[in-house]
């Protein structure tokens, strides 16, 4: 039953998960050009909020409030204005042609892989590659091979940073290393509320940054693969990825009758209730059983094949990995992926193992 979540996914093609959702670029452009080739360059700006306030019967009184709406001119594929935030007077709307241009001196380094856009535009990303790198067993004969990208994001809600995040690549699986590192996101300064000054301090505060970045997290990955755990801590990495889930209070409450269904006699939509939270916290149980138990096989797959790094934090964290990245699930898999549930379960993991390698 272990293999069946994974489903035909599991041994099809593989790519980086922002392939999934964005342009994936043939040849070298810059990011101003990539995003001109996708339709990226809409228009986004800052319109004041109107409360209409009741003043007798149907009559209402337009007012100016203090705030504003951030909102999305229509485009060709999307005839509708969308709202994607709210904003204060000192929010400063940057556009995408603007952040498209600051970035393109970082596409001359790293080529521009991906360019997209989700959420009707409200958050845009782009993906650089930075390489190829290796992660070596403990002995330094082995070498697993990683490709490196930093992913860019910017959401225009009224409070987001530009953010930059090392996000390697494992070449063999295609696997994508989110880790969570505090370490492996680069918040740009770029807060919409000071204007785009100094541009050439910036970038190279921002170039810095991003190398530290990169080597924070490749240091990392490379400690969590040299230390070799015991059989109970490569358990807890996984356990840690996926945590035993809480009863809410109502599924609790079940737990003080001896016999709910008597003794809630005459209270029919109550024992409904809590019957149906009880049936939630039992469901949710057994989805954290069986991805545990899907993690365990694909961490004892990778000890077969990869006995150089068998019964590391990167062999557990890896399983992890694998069981987020390729099982299917109702909720869009690349998204999730990087930002979302299945992000969150390799962050946990990350973390427990770089805890778990410590001396």
């Amino acid at each position: 039953m272990s293999a069946n979540i994974f489903g035909e996914r599991f041994y099809g093609h593989r790519t980086p998960a922002w392939h999934e959702i964005g342009t994936v670029l043939q040849e070298d452009l810059s990011v101003s050009d990539a995003f001109k080739r996708v339709g990226l360059n809409y228009e986004v700006n800052k319109v004041p909020l109107i409360a209409d306030v009741p003043v007798a019967g149907n009559t209402y009184m337009s007012l100016p409030t203090d705030k504003f709406a951030i909102v999305r001119s229509p485009t060709v594929d999307d005839p509708n204005h969308r709202i994607f935030g709210t904003c204060t007077d000192d929010y400063e709307v940057v556009q995408n042609s603007e952040i498209a241009s600051l970035l393109d001196p970082l596409s001359e380094t790293w080529k521009t892989e991906t360019v997209g856009a989700l959420d009707y535009g409200k958050t845009i990303f782009v993906t650089l590659d930075a390489g190829g790198a290796e992660i070596k067993s403990a002995n330094g004969k082995v070498k697993d091979p990683i490709s490196k990208y930093f992913l860019i994001t910017e959401t225009k809600d009224g409070g987001s940073a530009l953010k930059f995040a090392f996000t390697p690549v494992r070449v063999v699986c295609q696997n994508t290393l989110i880790i969570g590192l505090k370490a492996a996101v680069v918040s740009s300064q770029l807060t919409h509320k000071t204007g785009i000054k100094n541009e050439m301090e910036w970038r190279l505060r921002l170039l810095a940054d991003m190398a530290t970045a990169e080597n924070v997290v490749m240091s990392n990955m490379q400690y969590i693969a040299k230390v070799v755990l015991d059989n109970e801590h490569c358990v807890e990495i996984i356990n840690a990825a996926y945590p035993a889930p809480k009863k809410s209070v109502k599924a609790a409450m079940l737990d003080n009758f001896v016999n709910p269904v008597e003794e809630l006699s005459g209270y029919t939509e109550l024992l409904d209730e809590l019957t149906n939270a009880q049936a939630e916290f039992e469901n949710w149980a057994n989805r954290v059983s069986l991805f545990r138990e899907n993690a365990t096989m694909l961490f004892n797959k990778f000890n077969d094949e990869h006995p150089a790094f068998a019964n590391t934090g990167w062999a557990a964290y890896n399983a992890v990995v694998e069981t987020e990245d390729f099982r299917i699930g109702r909720a869009s898999l690349a998204e999730s992926t990087l930002w979302g549930a299945r992000a969150a379960a390799k962050k946990r993991a990350f973390s427990k193992a770089m805890e778990l390698a410590r001396p």
